[in-house]
């Protein structure tokens, strides 16, 4: 990480972890911080400030100076919450810098390892930027044989530790491609544009993860919960439409406007005995025959 955006964050971090502080006291604080200030120099004013604008272009955030409370800077305005790249952006250079500093923890401390698909990601951004299509070679888990298509890279989303690729087909479809099944890339020639409604995140709204399916349709679905999963989804939702639709003794009851494709009837399974879906009926009566067939397979009656 740059030794810029090292600062960037220290600044950040310590008045807001101050809450309010003087530029005497923040000066005092910045010589002692070795991981940024490998020196010991003093913090310039006029250098101070060029840091804050670069913390508001770079994380959307606002550093201000309060010249009544003795000239104290604070955090006006949070870490743009409002878009997911700038806090993922943020979030990760903040834990780099952490671990950064504490270099005897890096035993101590393990990340989710994304396995494949990483190195085809500059490619993609390179395509999206200049506005060209891609050509891959796809490799796909349902199909015995690979092919190539030509794609207008639309987006790039990472769901359960694999990346995908959200891009326009030459049939004029749009499709979602697994990066860690594709054999090569090439970047095109052929200029694109991207149509100026499509939002990737309104593209996924009411889908659980990567399966955007015509044939599934968004349904109110409820779930009963039962046991201690009712706290671990309260505080990590299944999906941003999650809501409490009732608090029943020994569970609670999630609702989700959502699309039940078979990644979410999988999620609701991955549960195991303490959840239950009350409604809609057919994917209720889905989920028995699931059951069922995984019972009965337990039980040594089914092979296939």
């Amino acid at each position: 990480m740059s030794t810029l955006l090292n600062r960037y964050i220290w600044i950040f971090q310590t008045i807001q972890r101050r809450g309010r502080i003087s530029f005497a006291d923040l000066n005092r604080e910045w010589k002692d911080a070795s991981a940024v200030n490998p020196y010991g120099e003093d913090l310039n004013k006029k250098t101070f400030q060029n840091y804050c604008k670069g913390i508001a272009e770079t994380f959307g955030a606002e550093i201000a100076c309060d010249r009544k409370d003795g000239y104290s800077y604070y955090v006006a305005q949070d870490i743009d919450s409002g878009n997911n790249l700038i806090r993922w952006q943020y979030e990760s250079l903040a834990v780099a810098n952490m671990i950064g500093e504490s270099r005897d923890l890096n035993d101590r401390i393990m990340f989710e390892d994304i396995p494949s698909g990483g190195e085809f990601l500059s490619n993609i951004i390179d395509a999206m930027r200049e506005g060209v299509t891609v050509s891959i070679t796809h490799k796909s888990f349902w199909h015995d044989e690979a092919a190539t298509y030509e794609v207008a890279p639309y987006g790039l989303r990472v769901i359960e530790r694999r990346w995908y690729m959200v891009g326009l087909n030459e049939f004029g479809k749009i499709r979602i491609w697994g990066l860690d099944r594709i054999l090569d890339i090439d970047i095109t020639e052929h200029h694109f544009e991207r149509p100026k409604d499509f939002s990737l995140k309104e593209y996924f709204r009411d889908s659980y993860g990567a399966i955007v399916s015509d044939n599934d349709v968004p349904e109110t679905v409820r779930l009963r919960v039962y046991g201690g999963q009712q706290d671990y989804l309260r505080t990590l939702p299944l999906h941003h439409s999650q809501r409490i639709a009732a608090t029943e003794e020994g569970a609670t009851v999630f609702e989700y406007r959502i699309r039940p494709t078979v990644d979410f009837r999988n999620r609701i399974l991955a549960l195991g005995p303490d959840a239950e879906v009350l409604s809609p009926a057919s994917l209720r009566d889905e989920m028995r025959e699931c059951i069922s067939a995984m019972a009965a397979r337990y039980s040594g009656k089914r092979r296939i």
